[in-house]
């Protein structure tokens, strides 16, 4: 009995040990493929961004992995739908920035008129300060003839 239950014993022993190797063949195995399709994707990714800087078309792979069929379809859904919304914000970049830029131009506009009117004020009572002074010194200056021509008559008389 003895015999026949260490018989067992190493039996089952021999099982687990057979089962464990096989598991870890298994997830060695599953470890290599879920390598293997990361490096597959990351190499038709590279390959896909590649052309999409060169604007060329996407490639056709020979090899058919389905999580890149998906990750690709939903890419190009995200591409057209990206593509339609930068149309519709440029036809509102462009108004707005027409808008602006009409904007800036009216207020330039209003700046120089404003600055035009304060030259040509500025010019108005230059030339008035101007005659003035004119006026002041011919003033000063017939003043000073007349009381000369005065004194002149006043001893010549």
């Amino acid at each position: 009995r003895v015999r026949r239950w260490r018989r067992r014993v190493l039996w089952c022993r021999g099982r687990r040990q057979q089962s464990m190797n096989m598991l870890a063949q298994i997830f060695d195995r599953r470890r290599q493929e879920k390598f293997l399709l990361k490096f597959q994707m990351w190499n038709r990714w590279a390959v896909c961004h590649r052309c999409a800087r060169e604007r060329t078309a996407f490639p056709t792979f020979a090899e058919a992995v389905p999580f890149w069929d998906a990750w690709l379809q939903a890419y190009l859904s995200r591409e057209k739908k990206l593509n339609q919304e930068v149309v519709q914000m440029q036809r509102k970049f462009a108004f707005r920035m027409s808008l602006s830029s009409w904007g800036r131009y009216m207020e330039d506009l209003r700046q120089r008129r404003y600055v035009w009117r304060q030259t040509v004020s500025f010019c108005e009572r230059l030339s008035v300060m101007r005659g003035y002074v004119a006026w002041r010194e011919l003033a000063q200056t017939q003043k000073g003839v007349r009381h000369r021509l005065r004194a002149i008559l006043r001893n010549i008389l």
